[in-house]
């Protein structure tokens, strides 16, 4: 190993400084013979005395140096004997880990508010539940970050999926005696979340979740803007004014800080911009969203209590770029509920987007909330996240 050979070096570097050290002490005895005109007593002890030290202090690199290299060579054998026994890690236990690799566990973090529940998945298809591959998130990543900061999550997730690029888990959760599922995702570049249009193409008609969710390969997709039955295009109602769908401006106008904003930094916010503004400011996609911003800037918005209606809804909410939340109810249950459920999870921003019959959260190609209507309904767009 390049590291061990390296040590070596080093080794030999001292030793060969102390011989230095030692020639020239014989060097300044040997001028002092020859020249008895120049007194070194005083240059001698001092030579002694930095001898006497560096030679200690030699000694003592060289017994470090050595001792490392075996535990290098240690370290090396334990190595290549895993590689060639590698078994599956089991996580089953561990509710945390912390950036060194170590586990933490904790007996319960939940609140009554906030349990876990013993939800009914099984009208899900999809059979592999947890992916999960600890040693591809690298040091200091957002996704080393993500497991050292939620990983306690993983053990009560249905789904979960953990790599180098994202930390995902989808966990049944009651909440004021409400059931929804909660989505937790984290992704390393803000590029694997994105905006997708029925069918590939901006209101070329409707399509179901799960069948845009295989088309585009989406890991995590949900159902995104209200929409008309018409074309699949975005229903502007309330203070709907603009459309930007893959970076191109569908209609031109002033944001009414209605629509949910989806920047290339993953930023999700409201605005009062033109769409022009907006599309130069590297706004990608929006979401026409009929009720009011339920987080905004950290703090509930006042607006949010004003939506008295009950309804189920998908509802997602931004800790920061790249760390969403996404609550998909089961049951109806109110804004102001779910904005404290988000706040409490650290949200700056949150809002809701289709509802009723609209809502649907699809793992892998498969819906695993049991639709409102007895089957999925077609939409018009989506918000995917990739791995």
């Amino acid at each position: 190993m390049k590291l061990v050979a390296d040590i070596d070096k080093i080794i030999d570097n001292a030793m060969d400084l102390e011989v230095s050290i030692q020639n020239f002490s014989s060097s300044v005895n040997t001028f002092s013979s020859t020249t008895p005109s120049f007194n070194t007593s005083e240059v001698n002890s001092i030579i002694s005395s930095y001898i006497s030290s560096i030679s200690t202090d030699l000694k003592n690199l060289t017994t470090s140096s050595n001792s490392y290299v075996n535990l290098v060579d240690e370290a090396t054998s334990l190595y290549q004997q895993n590689e060639a026994n590698k078994t599956a890690i089991d996580i089953s236990n561990v509710l945390g880990i912390n950036l060194d690799g170590s586990p933490t566990t904790t007996s319960d973090n939940t609140t009554s508010k906030e349990k876990v529940s013993d939800i009914d998945l099984s009208n899900t298809k999809s059979t592999n539940t947890k992916q999960i591959d600890l040693e591809s998130a690298k040091k200091s990543s957002r996704i080393s970050q993500a497991l050292a900061k939620y990983g306690n999550e993983i053990s009560n997730a249905t789904y979960a999926t953990v790599n180098g690029t994202m930390f995902m888990t989808v966990t049944p959760t009651v909440i004021n005696g409400k059931k929804c599922l909660v989505s937790h995702i984290v992704v390393e570049n803000p590029s694997q979340i994105y905006g997708e249009p029925a069918n590939g193409s901006y209101a070329n008609g409707l399509e179901t979740p799960s069948s845009a969710a295989k088309r585009t390969n989406a890991k995590l997709l949900i159902n995104g803007s209200h929409f008309s039955y018409d074309n699949g295009s975005e229903d502007l109602k309330g203070t709907n004014n603009i459309v930007i769908a893959d970076g191109k401006i569908k209609t031109n106008g002033t944001a009414g800080n209605m629509e949910i904003c989806l920047d290339k930094n993953g930023r999700l916010f409201t605005s009062n911009k033109t769409a022009e503004q907006l599309k130069n400011e590297g706004v990608v996609y929006t979401f026409s969203s009929h009720g009011a911003p339920m987080i905004e800037n950290g703090s509930i918005s006042p607006i949010c209590s004003q939506e008295t209606r009950i309804y189920n809804r998908t509802v997602i909410g931004m800790v920061e770029p790249c760390d969403y939340y996404v609550v998909t109810d089961l049951d109806t249950q109110s804004q102001t509920t779910t904005a404290q459920f988000l706040l409490d999870k650290g949200c700056t921003f949150a809002k809701s987007l289709d509802q009723g019959g609209s809502v649907a959260l699809v793992y892998d190609g498969n819906m695993i909330n049991p639709p409102r209507d007895g089957s999925e309904r077609a939409v018009g767009d989506f918000i995917c996240f990739d791995c």
